[in-house]
C-alpha cells in the first residue's frame, strides 16, 4: 500500500511529529503530489529549505488532467459536496495510482475518498 498525503497531514507533522507518518516515510510508502508540494512551498516552517529538498526527492503519485478531474467530479457527483479542486485532483490521483490511498484530515474529502475505496484511516 502507498499513501498520497494531503497538505494538512504534512502541516500537522511539521508542527507535532506524527509517528505514523514517520513510519510510512521510513517504509517508503508515501507519495507526494505536485500540488501538495506547491502548497507546502508557500508555507513557513522550521528547516523549510531542507524539508523542501527532501520532499522534492519523494516518489510522485500519478497526476490527473483537468479533463480527468472534471470527469471524476461529474461521474462521482462531487459537485456541492464541499471539496475543492485540489482535493478532487488528489482523489483522482489516488484512484489512478496503483495500490494508493489518500490520507487527509479534511473530513469531507476523507469521507468521499472512503466512499470511492481510496480513503486511508490513520491507525490502519
Amino acid at each position: 500500500m502507498k499513501l498520497l498525503v494531503d497538505t494538512n497531514v504534512w502541516i500537522e507533522h511539521f508542527q507535532q511529529r506524527s509517528a505514523q507518518l514517520s513510519h510510512h516515510l521510513l517504509e517508503g510508502e508515501v507519495f507526494l503530489h505536485p500540488l501538495v508540494f506547491g502548497e507546502l512551498a508557500l508555507g513557513q516552517f522550521k528547516q523549510r529549505e531542507l524539508v523542501l529538498e527532501f520532499l522534492a526527492e519523494m516518489p510522485q503519485a500519478q497526476e490527473v488532467t483537468a479533463a480527468e478531474t472534471l470527469a471524476l467530479i461529474e461521474g462521482r457527483r462531487l459537485m456541492g459536496r464541499g471539496i475543492g479542486l485540489v482535493g478532487a485532483m488528489l482523489l483522482g490521483s489516488a484512484l489512478i495510482t496503483e495500490d494508493c490511498l489518500l490520507w487527509t484530515r479534511d473530513r469531507r474529502l476523507a469521507g468521499i475518498a472512503e466512499e470511492c475505496g481510496a480513503g486511508f484511516l490513520p491507525g490502519e
